[in-house]
């Protein structure tokens, strides 16, 4: 297999600073308030389910970090998931930040949400970002893009045994 250059410090930290930065606050930029409640509770849990998992892997799986930085660049990452994966791990969060934000600012969704479901949405909207971070931090090979990434041993599973 070849290998494309590894990403740059430059490009990761700009990356990183879109991801981190960028992405959640444009909730509240499209919001058009600072003064959400609910828009900052989501960027806590976003933030600290999203950079909480990242520093527990630089002590885990630190190759794992390293994949995903580098996923794109990889030469035998198919050429549909390379279009795929921008829109799906980039261009969907924005367009659903937006439109939320959008959306409180506007009252889209109006009469206002009873206090009892939010509780039940921001339940379920923490688990699924429990369940996420547990399968990224339980995976080694949860690379950002669909290959198999024979330099790190991984394998595709050709047999099923059961248990009967």
């Amino acid at each position: 297999m070849t290998r494309a250059p590894r990403a740059t410090n430059a490009k990761l930290v700009m990356m990183a600073l879109v991801f981190f930065l960028l992405l959640p606050f444009s909730l509240l930029i499209a919001a058009g308030t600072w003064a959400w409640a609910m828009g900052w509770l989501y960027l806590l849990f976003f933030l600290f389910s999203t950079i909480g998992s990242r520093v527990i892997m630089v002590f885990i799986a630190p190759d794992l970090l390293r994949e995903r930085a580098e996923s794109m660049s990889k030469t035998d990452v198919p050429a549909w998931d390379k279009v795929l994966m921008p829109i799906v791990g980039a261009l969907a969060p924005f367009a659903i930040h937006i439109t939320a934000g959008l959306d409180f600012q506007n009252g889209w969704t109006a009469p206002p949400i009873a206090p009892i479901v939010m509780g039940i949405g921001t339940g379920v909207v923490l688990l699924g970002l429990v369940i996420s971070t547990a399968a990224f931090l339980t995976n080694r090979f949860f690379s950002g893009t669909v290959r198999i990434q024979t330099e790190r041993d991984h394998q595709v599973v050709s047999r099923v045994i059961s248990a009967g």
